[in-house]
C-alpha cells in the first residue's frame, strides 16, 4: 500500500507534500504491536517493487519505505543526490539510510552527492 501511494503521491505533487501523504496515510494504522525487522521492511520494498510495474523508482521505494520504517518506530534519513553524466545531463537518484549505510537504493558508493534534504 505504501508504494501504491508513494507512486501516486509523487506523480501527483511536489516532493514535500508526497513525502506528508505517503507518512501521514501510513500513521493511520498507528504503530504495529510486533514491527517487522528493518531488514525485512526492506526486502517487502525492494521485492514489491520489482514485480509490481510502474514501482521500481528510486524516490518511490525511498518513500514507501522511510514511511514503514517510521511507522514501526526504526530511525532512518531520506537522501536525494545528483551527479553529472556528461556536460549537459544530471542525473539524480533517491536512496535511505540507516546507521550511515545505504538501506534502499542501489547505486555506487559516492557517485551521487547528496543534496540538501527538503523540508528541513
Amino acid at each position: 500500500m505504501a508504494l501504491v501511494t508513494a507512486k501516486l503521491a509523487v506523480r501527483a505533487m511536489s516532493f514535500i507534500s508526497a513525502r506528508k501523504a505517503v507518512t501521514s496515510i501510513q500513521a493511520i494504522g498507528g504503530r504495529p504491536v510486533a514491527p517487522p525487522s528493518p531488514e525485512c521492511i526492506g526486502w517487502a520494498v525492494v521485492t514489491a517493487g520489482r514485480f509490481i510495474p510502474g514501482l521500481k523508482n528510486c524516490l518511490v521505494q525511498a518513500l514507501a519505505a522511510e514511511a514503514i520504517l517510521k511507522r514501526a518506530g526504526y530511525t532512518c534519513e531520506l537522501k536525494i543526490g545528483a551527479t553529472k553524466n556528461g556536460p549537459h545531463e544530471l542525473l539524480a537518484h533517491a536512496w535511505l539510510e540507516r546507521d550511515g549505510k545505504v538501506f534502499i537504493g542501489d547505486f555506487e558508493p559516492g557517485r551521487f552527492r547528496p543534496l540538501t534534504a527538503p523540508g528541513r
